[in-house]
């Protein structure tokens, strides 16, 4: 039987099927994160167990602003080894360590785990150019952003420095990594669990718009129903918000009969 540790402040995050597999087969499987978000959200699997840090302070105001996000992630890496400390103390330790890196949940998981394997899911790597910043000419990046960006790398190039090995859910993901990185890194995506997203025969929605003029106005959408949807944590540039809305006029004047939904956050 072997122990494995996620570490992810959301967790499950990315992780929910593969740490259910896990437990599923008999193996200990334990997971950190960060205590407030940890009781939003369910436990994916009975037999893992949970272990909840208290949310860090950020930084101080008075800190360089490129380095303010390294410091809170410095600050919530510490919190992560406290917590580490004391499951080492309990007699807990584990074979195989995964974590995220990007938060700096990572950053001395090495110190309290020597002996462990590190696995660290490579989400992001920052660059000026042809990602969230210098994607779209209509927004130019400063000099001062394009400085900054090179600095938010600065807690995953700490972390993956003692990383046994990487893991990217898309080649694209794994492409925007440092070449002499790629070769450590493997493409695995996260996973779909097709028994609960699938088509459905009888599957609809019902749901009243935001902003309606009419607060008992109600939709009720079928598979009989054209539908658009346009998904995004948040409707920003970045996720080609403003794209999608100025192509809007010419679907509706192309498809008359379709339903547009958007879901995301201001």
């Amino acid at each position: 039987m072997t122990s494995y540790l996620f570490v992810h402040q959301n967790f499950p995050g990315q992780f929910p099927h593969i740490a259910t597999a896990l437990a599923e087969r008999g193996d200990t499987v334990v997971a950190i994160g960060d205590a407030k978000r940890l009781k939003q959200r369910t436990k994916p699997h009975p037999r893992i167990q949970l272990f909840g840090y208290p949310e860090p302070a950020g930084a101080n105001a008075e800190t360089h602003h490129y380095l303010q996000d390294y410091e809170a992630h410095t600050r919530r890496g510490q919190a992560v080894f406290r917590l580490a400390q004391g499951l080492v103390k309990n007699g807990f330790q584990p074979d195989v360590v995964i974590a995220h890196p990007g938060w700096g949940e990572a950053l001395f998981l090495k110190d309290a785990f020597p002996r462990a394997r590190h696995i660290q899911y490579l989400e992001f790597f920052y660059r000026s150019e042809g990602a969230d910043v210098g994607f779209d000419p209509e927004f130019p990046a400063s000099l001062d952003n394009i400085c900054k960006v090179r600095i938010k790398n600065s807690t995953q190039l700490v972390s993956f420095d003692y990383a046994d090995a990487g893991i990217s859910p898309t080649l694209w993901q794994k492409s925007r990594y440092p070449t002499d990185w790629q070769s450590r890194i493997t493409q695995l995506h996260d996973g779909i669990d097709t028994r609960k997203v699938s088509p459905s025969d009888d599957a609809s929605v019902v749901f009243t718009p935001s902003g309606s003029i009419d607060e008992n106005s109600k939709y009720r959408l079928t598979r009989a129903d054209e539908v658009l949807t346009y998904v995004a944590r948040n409707l920003e540039p970045y996720r080609g918000f403003h794209t999608f809305m100025r192509a809007i006029p010419a679907i509706l004047e192309q498809r008359p009969e379709v339903k547009i939904l958007v879901v995301g956050a201001d």
